[in-house]
């Protein structure tokens, strides 16, 4: 049966003390059951007793099974840029791609400055005529006719051009012949009439054509009347003139 007690029983560390409540110690005899005081009557009364030193830590235990993976936390700020890498090197050119199209002409650049004269080209030979030009040149005495000699003309002739006196067209407006031939700076022209045997014209144009003759570049050509018949008027002679180079 229980006992009775009065005041707290301790159980001294060492055994077989009881220790009262102010601090008195009595021997104690009794068995000791693990905290437990057993009383001379049979009862017992358990007892607490302060708590020991810490004990010594004892072997880790094996690592249990890893657990399964917890969910995925929320993903966190980003962090700062690292800094630059270096610039790798050059890698070898690709192919040539293929020709894009023509694009459109700009505007045209203003005018550049005109460039220095080239030298003059060496002069091409001399080209021929095959079709020489030919000119008149008209004596004319305007009412009665009569023996003269007519202001003549000068031959204009260019420098290499050949200048040939190839014939004469006369014709009198009224009256029956007027005998008239053709000088060269004073001397009969062959061919054109001489004193002795001079040209005629009459109310009919005519042409007088002999061989042509060449002349030179300021030839005077004049026209001498040396006799009229039958009252003649209104006399006309033009000569002809070829040029060729």
């Amino acid at each position: 049966m229980a006992s009775t007690r009065v005041g707290p029983l301790y159980l001294n560390p060492d055994g077989g003390i009881v220790i009262e409540d102010d601090g008195t110690t009595t021997p104690f005899t009794g068995p000791v059951l693990g905290a437990a005081v057993i009383e001379a009557a049979g009862g017992t009364e358990a007892i607490q007793g302060p708590t020991g030193p810490t004990g010594a830590a004892g072997p880790a235990g094996d690592t249990g099974p890893a657990g399964p993976t917890g969910a995925t936390g929320p993903t966190g700020p980003a962090g700062t840029d690292g800094a630059a890498g270096a610039t790798g090197p050059t890698g070898p050119q690709g192919p040539r791609g293929d020709a894009g199209p023509t694009g459109a002409t700009g505007p045209q650049g203003p005018q550049g400055p005109a460039g220095t004269a080239g030298a003059t080209g060496a002069t091409g030979p001399a080209g021929t005529n095959a079709s020489p030009i030919r000119t008149s040149h008209t004596f004319a005495v305007m009412g009665v006719v009569g023996a003269t000699t007519l202001p003549g003309i000068f031959v204009a002739a260019a420098t290499g051009q050949t200048v040939r006196l190839v014939k004469v067209r006369a014709r009198i407006g009224a009256g029956t012949s007027v005998s008239f031939r053709i000088t060269r700076n004073g001397s009969d022209v062959t061919g054109f009439g001489t004193a002795g045997s001079p040209l005629r014209a009459t109310t009919t144009a005519a042409d007088t054509a002999p061989t042509a003759v060449t002349l030179a570049a300021d030839d005077l050509l004049t026209v001498v009347i040396s006799a009229v018949s039958g009252a003649p008027t209104d006399l006309t002679v033009t000569a002809v003139l070829e040029h060729s180079f």
